[in-house]
């Protein structure tokens, strides 16, 4: 009750332009992945599975959704539907067999059902986002000496390790769930030859320390490398 009037009495700015093509865009990745869903003769938890498709094709290109893009030919680009089938397909066997035979509806509220989501081994052909390379530079080019050293330091390590640690952690139930979603993301973005941010790679170097002294080993993770990120 107290959120639904402090929502309310709130006062609702009215979108600009580029708001307002970013909402519709979003609308239309939307009901293309009902679509897809459908196409895939798939049934139930429609609703579920599309909103966690979204979100980990989102994720999986970094939150750099071609929202232009898509405005501008008013339908998702051709490249982006396969990927975003086959995370339909993987969204949806992950949701509907839950660990213990959950309750499936509850096991969607569940941060460790997204965790479960970020984590799929999912073989994705994805575009090259236009900007993108761009945006990184703009990253890079505020960013301190130090930083970058780090950065650089961060992406030395070989991207199985990252994705190791991810897997490690949710099964050994160590460290936190964002901290194995980004384990996993930046090994997907190593893996794409691409950099990660500055705040990437400070939580990255916190979380493959921390792992290393929870008893986290891999063959492609060398005490120098660990001494490399505890400098």
């Amino acid at each position: 009750m107290w959120f639904m009037t402090q929502l309310s009495n709130q006062k609702r700015r009215e979108p600009d332009e580029s708001e307002f093509r970013r909402i519709v865009a979003l609308a239309i990745l939307f009901r293309t992945t009902e679509r897809l869903y459908g196409q895939l003769d798939f049934t139930g938890y429609r609703a579920n599975v599309v909103t966690y498709s979204v979100a980990r094709l989102s994720h999986a290109l970094q939150r750099r959704l071609p929202w232009e893009k898509i405005w501008d030919a008013q339908q998702l680009p051709d490249d982006l539907v396969p990927p975003l089938k086959t995370i339909v397909r993987g969204v949806r066997a992950a949701i509907i067999k839950p660990p213990n035979n959950r309750n499936i509806t509850e096991w969607c509220k569940r941060e460790q059902c997204w965790s479960t989501i970020l984590n799929l081994p999912l073989e994705l052909d994805l575009p090259e986002v236009e900007g993108e390379a761009a945006a990184s530079v703009k990253v890079a080019g505020g960013a301190t000496d130090e930083q970058l050293v780090l950065v650089e330091a961060v992406g030395k390590v070989p991207p199985d390790v990252w994705f190791a640690a991810s897997a490690w952690a949710k099964e050994t139930a160590s460290l936190q769930a964002w901290q194995r979603g980004l384990s996993y993301s930046l090994g997907s973005l190593l893996s794409r030859g691409k950099s990660p941010s500055p705040k990437q790679a400070v939580h990255g170097k916190k979380l493959l320390l921390e792992a290393s002294r929870l008893g986290f080993v891999h063959d492609q993770l060398s005490d120098d490398v660990i001494r490399m990120l505890a400098e």
